[in-house]
């Protein structure tokens, strides 16, 4: 592994770590466990080489104040969620995964690639995915990746998307997987959600 790949896992981590206040999506149930979600949940944190250069993919999911206060117990009796005293067993109607890229140059995380480039081979990516509950599998209905606009972003080699994802009549217990494709099919990344 060279110095760069190093220091990006470095930041991987401690960017993880940084996280430890707020639940993270997927982590595994214990019996009397509760867990506390924030309006933004933090899905992952990966770091990838792709179109010459080094990314650090970075997503979170939200819906409004949907996931602000819901709480998860895991119980002997298996997994609630819970809204105050109300149960919550379904997503809301959508859902929006945010997904930051930064993009570094992997031969020095302190020199910026040259943005406009990547953006726009980043830009040609198309996302697929589907929700698993069970041993039942429910491909998303039509995913688009759409790109935020924010000021300052490329001063700092930050690429945004939003994924709006549908949930109509998905449980709460079910895992959502988002894949970033090439052109040609290629999978960049895999993001994993289970609350």
């Amino acid at each position: 592994m060279n110095l760069s790949l190093q220091r990006m896992t470095a930041l991987v981590f401690a960017t993880v770590l940084s996280f430890s206040n707020t639940a993270v999506a997927g982590h595994a149930a214990a019996h009397g466990k509760r867990t506390r979600y924030r309006k933004e949940i933090p899905l992952v944190v990966q770091p990838v080489r792709f179109a010459g250069g080094c990314h650090l993919f970075y997503a979170t999911v939200s819906a409004g104040n949907f996931f602000d206060g819901l709480e998860r117990l895991d119980t002997r009796r298996g997994t609630e969620y819970r809204k105050g005293q109300v149960q919550v067993t379904e997503f809301p109607e959508q859902i929006v995964v945010l997904i930051r890229d930064t993009v570094i140059d992997c031969s020095s995380p302190t020199m910026p690639r040259n943005y406009s480039t990547t953006a726009l081979l980043v830009e040609s990516l198309s996302v697929k995915g589907d929700w698993q509950f069970g041993t039942k599998s429910q491909p998303l209905e039509e995913p688009t990746l759409h790109r935020v606009n924010r000021p300052l972003q490329e001063l700092h080699n930050i690429l945004e998307y939003e994924v709006v994802v549908q949930c109509k009549n998905i449980p709460l217990a079910a895992q959502l997987t988002l894949d970033l494709v090439t052109e040609s099919g290629e999978r960049v990344v895999r993001i994993i959600g289970k609350l």
